[in-house]
């Protein structure tokens, strides 16, 4: 089946991005809470980013890493600068899925390759106050419990330019 308990189930790591999944109902029937709920029961790590600590941070997450509203990008930039530097995003998937060009366009403004200036999570601290060791340590995580579900929520587009934190959750996933 492909559906969001079968997608949830067989996730190794859940991330709710500006999601109170506890307040808002999404998914079949409304259960999308209940389905992530049974998943951390069954040993899923749930991680939730959000500026609030929220009802789903509370009861469902793992670990809740609270972060500056609007500042999502600056965080999912430096995650994938990790990502490239350590070596840890997914090349085999990237070869055979991931449009080269834009792959190599996406990594050098990661790496300041094209605007000088590196996407670190020490430069992305400064911007989400989230801490630079947080980023890293989450960003590991990402590359090694996968396959990860990544719930972006609409939340954190909602701004001027949200369509580029739309995508780069969209590369963060692409790169996995």
């Amino acid at each position: 089946a492909h559906d969001m308990a079968d997608m949830l189930f067989n996730s190794k790591m859940i991330v709710l991005w500006g999601a109170d999944i506890a307040a808002t109902h999404y998914g079949p029937a409304h259960q999308f809470a209940y389905y992530v709920k049974m998943a951390r029961e069954r040993g899923t790590p749930v991680i939730c980013i959000d500026p609030r600590h929220t009802a789903s941070a509370e009861a469902l997450a793992d670990q809740w890493i609270p972060i500056k509203p609007g500042t999502d990008m600056a965080m999912m930039l430096a995650m994938a600068y990790v990502l490239f530097k350590e070596d840890l995003y997914n090349k085999e998937f990237c070869e055979k899925f991931v449009e080269p060009e834009g792959l190599k366009k996406w990594q050098k403004y990661v790496l300041g390759q094209e605007d000088g200036v590196e996407k670190t999570p020490e430069w992305a601290e400064k911007i989400c106050g989230v801490p630079a060791e947080t980023i890293r340590d989450f960003s590991r995580m990402y590359a090694k419990m996968k396959p990860t579900h990544l719930w972006k929520n609409w939340s954190i587009a909602r701004k001027s330019r949200g369509e580029n934190v739309a995508r780069a959750a969209a590369a963060l996933q692409a790169m996995m």
